[in-house]
């Protein structure tokens, strides 16, 4: 009887090993699946979970791309060793956010705000015809067949004004053979930008002189060669303009007809030095006349008659 107990026993003993083995080979193979696993639905799941861990990383970084109104722009996918098989692309501002496009190998879907301004390629999405507004956060998801997670990228699209080439105003104040005094005033129709002045150096290009719209400079004859540039720019776009000296002080034009300003000074020198010698002789003749014109000094006092 007592035999018979024990191999009862031995047999349940086995039997309950058994399960727990299987179990804890069923329990394996479901954490390992994942890892491994190509399926649509599970590369997701892996993905989630790799973008979470991204993120707490520090790794999840947004990429600041500037562009111009009108202009188009491009966001590449850099495949390690195989292309994606498809780019999902959700655009979100401060008030939306939206999928506008997912681009596969054989097809693409478009809709929302950039419906006709998408273009899809094996590694790249396109946008074109951008408006001022579409300025927001883009983020591309692209999943590979030869990787189990998927790639997410973020960029933060900002979109500025095209800017035209400047206009310069000249205000002419005062212009003579010594000096030239004028104001320039630079000018586009956008408020969104900012000015800065350069001043052309001979040998050296040139050289920034000031910030702002509006340079005033007073300049003597040694300087009326100089030529100044006026730059606009936002951060994704720039212009310039340029307005040489002699195009505002009339004097100072090669085929100018003017009196050199060394023969003035020259001149006005000697002017200065003949008046001079002028007033000291008459200062001497008046001094002499004066001396000859008064009575004799007999050194008595004269006495009153009675």
């Amino acid at each position: 009887m007592l035999e018979q107990d024990f191999i009862l026993l031995n047999s349940n003993m086995d039997s309950y090993l058994y399960l727990l083995l299987k179990f804890l080979l069923f329990l394996d193979t479901r954490s390992s699946t994942p890892a491994a696993s190509t399926k649509r639905g599970i590369r997701h799941e892996v993905s989630y979970q790799a973008q979470a861990l991204q993120m707490s990383q520090g790794k999840n970084r947004i990429t600041q791309i500037n562009a111009i109104e009108k202009k188009p722009i491009t966001f590449w996918v850099h495949p390690a060793s195989c292309f994606p098989e498809d780019i999902s692309v959700i655009w979100k501002n401060k008030i939306n956010s939206q999928q506008v496009a997912v681009c596969k190998a054989n097809s693409k879907r478009i809709h929302g705000r950039f419906l006709n301004r998408i273009r899809c390629t094996r590694n790249s999405v396109t946008l074109y015809n951008l408006a001022l507004n579409d300025s927001g956060t883009f983020t591309l998801s692209s999943t590979f067949p030869c990787k189990d997670e998927k790639e997410i990228k973020h960029y933060n699209l900002t979109v500025y004004e095209f800017v035209p080439v400047p206009h310069i105003k000249a205000e002419l104040e005062k212009n003579t053979p010594c000096w030239c005094n004028f104001t320039l005033r630079c000018w586009v129709p956008s408020s969104a930008v900012e000015y800065s002045w350069a001043k052309l150096v001979k040998n050296h290009g040139y050289q920034h002189y000031k910030n702002g719209s509006i340079l005033r400079a007073t300049l003597q004859p040694e300087s009326w060669h100089e030529e100044y540039l006026c730059s606009v720019y936002n951060p994704a776009d720039t212009s310039s303009a340029t307005i040489h000296v002699s195009d505002i002080c009339p004097l100072s034009a090669p085929d100018a007809v003017s009196i050199r300003c060394d023969f003035l000074i020259t001149v006005g020198f000697w002017l200065i030095l003949l008046l001079f010698v002028i007033g000291a002789i008459m200062i001497i003749l008046a001094s002499k006349f004066y001396r000859r014109g008064s009575p004799p000094d007999s050194g008595k006092p004269m006495k009153c008659p009675d």
